[in-house]
């Protein structure tokens, strides 16, 4: 960034000091062939003032002590006097003043001859020279006449005596000379512009520095942080600009993240150790219902009354559906809710192993859908599963009989789950009153279901069905369904 905007700056300074010398080139130039232009008009009336009577008179040594005289002058390179009839008069080749005429004899010199004036004024090759033009306006037209040519300027300025016109004044100043004074300015523009592009091109690195140095600063923290490094961030600017601004947002911006992650590390640790304890808690109470089931395991062998065995098993039953409630809870990372139809599948599987009939087989299908709820809710599952099934392995295959007991869970689109236990044994009496039936587990369904805010309904048909349906809380939409359920057949043999 800093050498892109060193360049940028340099490219800039130097189009610009560019474009200034092409500007005071031109204008210098203009201002320069003015002066020449003035200059020359100057010497050249001059000269005509001189050479005015010599010319009236023609006399020919006084007008070449007046061509001598102009031609000494700095820049002349040629004089010329010539008569009104277009006669060269006098001509002196002055060559920046360095020719000696002095020693010329001026009156040896036949000035008055055309033929030598014609000679003066002709080129090698017969033809006329840029000086024999103006000098022809200047005689048609009594106007001074200038020519601009590339090595010199030629000057012809009427010499007029009481409006008579008596000749013409020529000079020519080389140019040369005003070339060499331009090329002197370019050099020294060009030096000028060399030490301004040096100057520019320091200061704007300095800027850029000062610029950038905080933009990459910036850019390395914002590196950072997205890789998740927050203990680094650019100090607090010292500058009061924008990039001051955005630094000190920055800044800030930073420790607000740095703040919010340690928030949720201690909140983190706090929930794990609040997990931490619920798991410690969900296990001692499995074993604490463990034990109890135990005694009360204990407790029926040592009993020889059918009816008080019958009533311990039926208890340890439901304490071991509870214990396994807290035993699913604290083997799940969800220690809150567990999947009804695993709990559902492991409760009936563990009743009916618990009956110990000899010679008997008993087919248990399960087909249950995903369903998460809460440990309350499962908890009344549990004892509604415990209460059927229990009912149906103890009554509905008497003498050995083989037959099927069934588990179906399902939840609609409203969140209103269905589970269901049915056998095809033997079956209730027609005339069963469901209401007001004497077994105290048939008794706990209804009551359970109104619990979870359902309904039980029993039926008998081909063997028994009971029907809960409670709503779940869930979404419409299942939200709460994981996993792919459980449908499985376990053919269990009684030993």
């Amino acid at each position: 960034m800093a050498s892109m905007i060193t360049l940028t700056t340099v490219s800039v300074v130097a189009l610009s000091i560019g474009a200034t010398i092409a500007l005071d080139v031109r204008r210098e130039r203009i201002t320069a062939v003015a002066e020449l232009k003035e200059r020359a008009e100057l010497l050249a009336s001059h000269m005509g003032d001189m050479a005015a009577k010599p010319l009236l008179a023609e006399d020919a040594q006084a007008l070449a002590s007046v061509a001598h005289m102009m031609a000494a002058l700095p820049d002349v390179g040629h004089v010329r006097l010539v008569g009104a009839d277009g006669r060269v008069l006098a001509t002196m080749d002055g060559h920046g003043g360095s020719m000696d005429m002095g020693s010329m004899d001026m009156g040896s010199m036949d000035m008055d001859s055309s033929e030598a004036a014609s000679r003066v004024m002709a080129t090698p090759d017969g033809g006329s020279t840029p000086a024999a033009g103006v000098v022809a306006r200047a005689l048609s037209t009594r106007e001074r006449v200038v020519l601009m040519g590339n090595s010199h300027l030629s000057i012809a300025s009427p010499v007029v005596v009481a409006d008579e016109l008596v000749g013409v004044a020529q000079l020519d100043l080389d140019v040369p000379s005003l070339d060499g004074q331009i090329r002197q300015m370019v050099l020294d523009r060009v030096r000028q512009a060399s030490a301004l592009l040096a100057l520019a091109a320091l200061v704007s690195y300095a800027l850029a520095q000062y610029l950038a140095q905080p933009i990459r600063q910036l850019v390395r923290a914002a590196r950072k942080v997205a890789e998740g490094d927050l203990s680094d961030f650019p100090p607090r600017a010292k500058r009061s600009d924008e990039i001051g601004e955005l630094t000190v947002a920055f800044a800030e911006m930073t420790r607000s993240l740095r703040a919010a992650r340690e928030t949720v590390a201690e909140s983190t640790a706090s929930l794990s150790e609040k997990e931490a304890l619920l798991k410690e808690v969900h296990h001692r109470v499995k074993n604490n219902l463990q034990i109890i089931s135990s005694l009360l395991s204990l407790q029926a062998s040592a009993s020889s009354d059918p009816e008080a065995v019958s009533a311990l098993k039926e208890s340890e039953a439901r304490v071991r559906s509870m214990a396994l409630v807290h035993e699913k809870l604290y083997q799940s990372h969800d220690l809150s809710n567990i999947d009804l139809g695993d709990y559902l599948a492991d409760v009936a599987g563990n009743l009916v192993r618990s009956f110990d009939r000899t010679g008997d087989t008993i087919t248990l299908e399960v087909d249950a859908a995903p369903l998460i709820i809460d440990a309350d809710m499962a908890v009344s599952c549990g004892l509604i599963a415990n209460e059927l099934i229990s009912n149906a392995v103890k009554h509905a295959f008497p003498d050995g009989r083989r037959g099927t007991i069934g588990i179906e869970l399902s939840e609609d689109a409203d969140g209103l789950a269905t589970f269901i236990v049915h056998d095809d044994g033997v079956g209730m009496p027609a005339d069963m009153d469901w209401a007001h039936m004497d077994s105290l587990g048939l008794q706990l369904v209804p009551q359970l279901a109104r619990g979870l805010g359902g309904t039980a309904a029993f039926s008998a048909n081909g063997g028994t069905t009971c029907t809960i349906t409670f709503p779940t809380g869930r979404s419409p939409t299942g939200n709460g369904r994981t996993g792919p359920g459980i449908t499985e057949k376990q053919e269990i043999s009684k030993l």
